[in-house]
């Protein structure tokens, strides 16, 4: 009797974690959907904040060209990973150890990554993605130079 106890325990165990997995893979799906949104920019480092979280920070840029001025995304529960307003822009995600104020970066929202260079030599490419982690959206709503709407 114990084993059949112990076999239907773990069925409902993972089941719930396919209905978990399910429901935060659809979250995330979601959120990257609204990255495809043709938006490219490219600048100059002149802001770096990296948090105690696995290099995750804040890029700060002087943007010098762009094919949109603006662009705010926030949602409560995820952050999307830059934001524009003019001349300067905010990248939220991971910092490469080698990335230094005056380098240049170039992003591709659609293509989901930005480039860092120094001059013309490429150091680094990495992801641009939304971050579900409440420690990464916490930091960048105290640290970041735009001011974000107070958490629900």
């Amino acid at each position: 009797m114990g084993k059949y106890k112990l076999s239907l325990a773990l069925f409902i165990m993972f089941l719930f974690g396919i209905c978990c997995w399910s429901c935060v893979s659809d979250q995330f799906s979601k959120a990257n959907i609204r990255l495809q949104n043709h938006v490219k920019f490219s600048g100059k480092i002149i802001y770096l904040n990296v948090s105690s979280n696995h290099a995750y920070g804040i890029i700060g840029i002087s943007v010098l060209t762009t094919n949109k001025n603006e662009l705010v995304d926030s949602a409560q529960n995820f952050l999307f990973p830059y934001r524009l307003s003019q001349e300067y822009a905010e990248f939220y995600g991971y910092v490469p150890v080698e990335t230094k104020i005056g380098f240049n970066i170039e992003l591709d929202s659609d293509k989901g990554i930005m480039r860092i260079y120094d001059g013309n030599k490429l150091i680094r490419e990495t992801a641009v993605a939304v971050s579900f982690e409440r420690m990464n959206i916490d930091f960048v709503r105290k640290n970041s130079k735009f001011k974000f709407s107070a958490p629900a």
